[in-house]
């Protein structure tokens, strides 16, 4: 029980004490392409795109992370001119503890597609929203309700300040897409995240900071064609956000089902350097696309979660106003 209480006098302090946190953060980052950069909002093959990620890290450990998030992204009715506008909203939600550490964060993103010459394009964005950063007062004790000889549920616990804080949130990014043709291409690009570092503290007279640190990104995105029925898929993203930094890797082979390439299968996996890695499964059906990993830590933490990092989904659909593949117009229509 004193254990239980130290642990949980040590969360709390952690709580409201200067910490530096860390932003949400996926295996599949590719597959959340506005928590990458606003410069990634529209660039796709398409006029509207929505998508979900979930990530379960660590059920193995008390201090487990549920991470998910939603967004759509959407090009303006210009998009078939040299330049045109793209619109972008992501909602992301991560909830961690027993004490329900809750982070939501809402963005919307503007960002501007300007084609530099046939194969090049440029596209810098914006992204304003707000962040919430909150947790359960009722599901906190603190060492003072240990009696001597045990935990005493009716000494109220030490005041830990307010339960909740808002804050406005902004980041910029910008990318750079070379285009060969539909199954070969490359994104490269970077962005920042948290850049006005709000004070995330719960305590109101703290005498100290803890603002939220900007986290800056650098990423490469890359399909390529390899024969009839095979693309390469690769993915690189560097983030990095005081004091702490990582760099995936992911590597997948595409398998076309179909002459159209509406109908594929990807095989691969990934690594996070000095932290984990991870195999992956994906499955695309015309507009649909599906995605499934599972962490396996091999990092020092591997101790507490037996090597088991946890599982993470993704989901896609893209609607585009000009058919992925060749069709045959219905006369019905």
């Amino acid at each position: 029980m004193k254990r239980l209480l130290l642990l949980t006098s040590v969360f709390s302090w952690l709580l409201l004490t200067s910490v530096d946190a860390q932003d949400i953060h996926y295996s599949q980052f590719f597959n959340s392409p506005l928590n990458i950069s606003p410069g990634l909002a529209g660039n796709f093959n398409g006029q509207y795109r929505f998508g979900a990620n979930l990530r379960q890290q660590w059920q193995s450990v008390p201090v487990d992370y549920k991470t998910f998030d939603i967004y759509a992204d959407f090009k303006s009715s210009a998009a078939h001119k040299e330049t045109h506008w793209n619109y972008g909203f992501i909602l992301n939600y991560d909830d961690a503890g027993e004490v329900g550490l809750q982070n939501i964060t809402a963005l919307g993103m503007v960002s501007y597609a300007l084609r530099l010459n046939d194969n090049w394009k440029f596209n810098p964005g914006v992204a304003l929203g707000f962040t919430q950063r909150r947790f359960d007062a009722n599901a906190i004790t603190t060492a003072n309700q240990w009696n001597g000889l045990s935990f005493d549920p009716g000494i109220l616990a030490e005041s830990l300040g307010g339960d909740a804080i808002s804050f406005v949130n902004m980041a910029i990014g910008a990318s750079f897409r070379y285009w060969k043709s539909n199954r070969s291409y490359f994104d490269v690009g970077a962005s920042v995240y948290n850049i006005n570092s709000e004070d995330q503290s719960f305590n109101d007279n703290a005498n100290y900071l803890a603002n939220l640190a900007p986290r800056v990104n650098g990423f490469f995105m890359l399909n390529y064609r390899i024969s009839k029925d095979f693309d390469i898929v690769a993915n690189a993203v560097y983030q990095s956000q005081n004091p702490y930094s990582e760099t995936v890797l992911n590597g997948q082979l595409k398998y076309y089902l179909d002459k159209f390439g509406s109908k594929a299968l990807y095989f691969g996996g990934g690594v996070r350097l000095g932290d984990a890695w991870y195999p992956m499964i994906a499955v695309e059906y015309n507009e649909i696309y599906a995605a499934f990993s599972y962490d396996l830590n091999i990092s020092d933490f591997e101790v507490a979660t037996n090597g088991r990092g946890g599982p993470e989904l993704s989901f896609r659909y893209i609607i585009a106003n000009v058919p992925f593949y060749p069709k045959k117009p219905c006369p019905i229509y």
